[in-house]
Formats: structure tokens, C-alpha cells, sequence
């Protein structure tokens, strides 16, 4: 099963649900929307490898590289007060974790609280909120 059928199962199951009615809760006004990434290790097979990519890893001791492992990149952005996931990237982990946030933007609109850890607001980043086309939601 790929893994795009459980961001399209949440899409359907629970954000259409949550934001089919006025019911759900805001912060002045405001949804409270985080968006954050992590590293994942995947199980290490030929296929994973290539689609992935791997990530090379030392003992901690020193700084010998001891291998390399599948890892990804996920990138999550979250509703912090009805605790849903909106949206989520999954990619390879040597991706920039701004252009996976980037992405989340298309999910969000200016009735939105956005908050991002000291890496995501580069340039990049301001530029896109500043003149991306992000419309108002129709039930606002």
C-alpha cells in the first residue's frame, strides 16, 4: 500500500470532517496551525533505498561513517487545538524541510495562526506567506 493512501484517508475521514461545520475550535478568531518535520528510519530494502535514499551514520564516538540507513522526511502541519493533521509530506530526508512547508501553505488561508520552530522562517518562507495566494475559507 503506498503510503499517499493514508494522507488521502485523513484528507477524506478526518479534516473534511472536522471543518464541515463551524463546530471546531479556534484561537481568537483564529485556527492555531503548527507545521513541523522529522527524520524517520524505514526498513532497509533495495526498493526503500531508491525511493528514499539513505543517510549516512557514525558510532558517536567518532566520526568514522559506520554505514548508511533508508531515512525520510516527514513534515506534518497540525491543527494544535483540535488535535488533527491537516496535511502531511513524506520525502526524501536529504530535502529541505521549508519546501515540504511550503507545500502545507496550500492547506492554509489568512484566518490562520501559523507557528513555525527558528528554522522555517527563511526567506523562502516569508516570501511565500507574503505573496502567496492564500483566499479567505468561504465559511469565514
Amino acid at each position: 500500500m503506498k503510503y499517499t493512501a493514508f494522507i488521502e484517508l485523513n484528507q477524506k475521514a478526518v479534516v473534511d470532517t472536522l471543518y464541515a461545520d463551524e463546530e471546531y475550535q479556534r484561537f481568537w478568531g483564529y485556527r492555531l496551525l503548527a507545521v513541523d518535520g522529522s527524520k524517520i528510519r524505514l526498513p532497509d530494502n533495495d526498493d526503500i533505498r531508491e525511493e528514499f535514499g539513505t543517510i549516512n551514520y557514525t558510532n558517536g564516538k567518532d566520526t568514522k561513517e559506520q554505514g548508511d540507513l533508508p531515512y525520510a522526511l516527514a513534515s506534518v502541519l497540525y491543527n494544535e487545538l483540535n488535535r488533527v493533521s491537516l496535511t502531511a509530506e513524506f520525502a526524501k530526508a536529504t530535502n529541505y524541510e521549508v519546501d515540504l512547508a511550503v507545500a502545507h501553505l496550500a492547506h492554509t488561508c489568512p484566518q490562520d495562526l501559523l507557528i513555525m520552530d527558528r528554522n522555517y522562517p527563511s526567506f523562502r518562507m516569508m516570501a511565500e506567506l507574503e505573496h502567496g495566494n492564500r483566499e479567505p475559507k468561504e465559511s469565514d
